[in-house]
């Protein structure tokens, strides 16, 4: 029951690991717009929806009753350690490294998920 309201979470996961494994020069030059850069606001993005499905995978789900009624919390802890786990592995790949403002961008994207989740379930 677990792994059925966690599926999309996981692939998503996996997605977003596929994707930030591979080499720099697959990726046009980031876009520069007034003071922030494209590529954060795709990290924010990702990681808000990653949130969102984790939340609610967590919540769904009937296995762990600590991660159903604790969801905000383990969810923050798993998906901020997924964003700098994900940072340190880019430094083994040609092109990519580590960036603090990405992994800013991760916990960024983290925090608009909780609140959107929040807004869009009104718990």
């Amino acid at each position: 029951m677990f792994f059925r309201y966690n599926l999309y979470t996981i692939i998503w996961a996996l997605v977003i690991l596929l994707l930030t494994m591979l080499p720099g020069e697959h990726f046009p030059r980031p876009m520069k717009l007034d003071f922030f850069q494209f590529d954060k606001v795709a990290h924010a993005g990702i990681f808000c929806v990653l949130t969102m499905l984790m939340i609610v995978g967590f919540k769904k789900q009937g296995k762990y009753q600590v991660l159903r009624y604790r969801a905000i919390p383990y969810t923050v802890g798993i998906t901020l350690a997924y964003g700098l786990a994900i940072e340190l592995l880019q430094s083994a790949v040609p092109g990519r490294g580590f960036e603090y403002l990405d992994l800013l961008a991760n916990a960024l994207g983290v925090l608009i998920g909780c609140v959107a989740f929040r807004l869009i379930y009104r718990i």
